[in-house]
This record gives C-alpha cells, structure tokens and sequence, in this order.
C-alpha cells in the first residue's frame, strides 16, 4: 500500500481532515485535538467496559493529556508575548510542563479570571508534571537510562481520569478564551499591562466626577486607595489606567 494514498480525498465519504498546507491550526487546536482524544477513548473503555484492553490504552491516554497540557501552556505564553510580555523563545520552547507552568503562572497578568482558572487547575498541571517530567513517562517502557518509567504507581482509575480530564480541559478552555481577549484588549489598546478592559470598565464606573477630583470634599483618593489595594496595583499603574480612561471614548463618558 502506498503511504500516499491516506491523503488522498477519493471514496473519503466526506471524513477528510484538514492537516498541512494553508491550515488553521495553532498551538490550541493541537492541544484540543489531544484532549478530545484522550477523552473519547477514556469514554469508549468506560462506556465499553473494554477490561481487556485498561493496561495498555492507558498509555496514549495519559501522553495525550499530558502533551496537551503543554500545548495549552506554550500557547497561552506565545499570546502573552504577542501582547509585549517579556516571553523568550526560550520560556517557549522545551517539554518541561513544571517550568512552562512556572513560567505561566509568574508572566501571567493579576486579572481575576487569571488568577481563579489557575489556580482551580495547579493540582492537576501539577500532579502531571511531577508523573512525567521530561515526556518520557507515559510513552516509553524505559527512560533514556534504562530505569523503569513510572516506577512508584500501580493502579489508574479510568473513572477519575475522566473527571480529571473533564475539569483541566474545561478551565484551559476558559484559560485560553481569557487569554485570546487579552490580547484582543491589547491591538485595540483598551487595557493596560496590568488591567484588563473589564477591570478599567469598573474603575470608571467607581471614580467620581473627573471635574471633583481636585476638589478637598472629593473621594477621588479614597476610590483610588480601595482600587489599588484591590488589585496590588502600583501608583503609576493606576495613573496609565486614568490616562487611558481618558483618553477612551465609552470609559470617560462614565467620569
């Protein structure tokens, strides 16, 4: 048989996948195709009760969650670097989810939704990367010193991998929605490096009338105090915040 021939669409029925060329995936798309497939033949053991085969498919399983764990990651951090983050080629590239993850987590804006998904998922980027460090864990039998990969557990359960799987794939996809308006907020610069659009939305909404500000019965400072402390913001963040509310056309109509 000739290899080729698995790229051509003749007799394809309609279940042709789009792969090389002019395509349009990216690092997420890579990272949700290994998700879907790690959930679909976690579902296919479980609603098959296939017991024969629970000691082998395991393994694709869990590299396939894995390896798409760290897609998610590389693409949320090649986002942040398209938005001015200090973000290397370096802090990219490599398959060390603990140091991607890391890196994530230190480069990654103070926004509330931010701060909530990652810290609902830690335990579980966590846990994986712990189990396979250097991407070896779940696709060989043996590391590249000969030792036993896996040495110190015994027993997976289908049923909390599948829950497990559930939950991380659902808050990535959270992750990388927030992740995708930021830097959607960045080209329209309606955010600052520090606040995202929704947060300048709310600080207009809670300062006073610009005209008081000045003025010695004004809560202008006591506003600025709660915000700032509310989002462990610096003085000059806050005032790139005020400038850009000033200079935006639905923001300023609030103050």
């Amino acid at each position: 048989m000739n290899f080729n021939s698995i790229f051509s669409p003749e007799d394809s029925d309609g279940l042709n996948a789009c792969v090389g060329g002019d395509n349009i995936h990216d690092f997420y798309s890579y990272a949700e195709g290994y998700f879907n497939a790690a959930n679909y033949l976690c579902d296919k053991v479980i609603s098959e009760r296939l017991t024969g085969d629970l000691d082998i498919v395991i393994f694709p399983i869990l590299y396939s969650v894995r390896h798409g764990i760290e897609l998610a990651l590389k693409s949320h951090l090649s986002n942040l670097r398209d938005c001015g983050i200090n973000i290397t080629d370096g802090d990219i590239h490599g398959h060390d989810i603990d140091t991607l993850w890391s890196c994530l987590k230190e480069k990654t804006p103070r926004a509330p939704i931010f701060i909530e998904i990652i810290s609902s998922i830690d335990h579980l980027i966590t846990e994986i990367a712990q189990l396979d460090p250097t991407a070896q864990e779940f696709r060989y039998p043996v590391r590249k010193d000969n030792n036993q990969t896996i040495p110190d557990r015994k027993v997976i359960n289908y049923l909390a991998l599948q829950s497990s799987i559930t939950e991380l794939t659902s808050q990535l996809k959270c992750f990388l929605n927030a992740s995708e308006c930021y830097v959607e907020e960045h080209k329209t610069e309606t955010r600052t490096k520090e606040l995202s659009r929704e947060q300048l939305s709310e600080l207009s909404d809670l300062l006073p009338n610009r005209d008081t500000w000045g003025n010695d019965d004004s809560d202008f400072l006591i506003k600025k105090s709660e915000f700032i402390d509310k989002y462990d913001l610096s003085n000059k963040a806050f005032e790139r915040a005020i400038k850009l509310i000033e200079g935006h056309r639905e923001f300023a109509g609030n103050i």
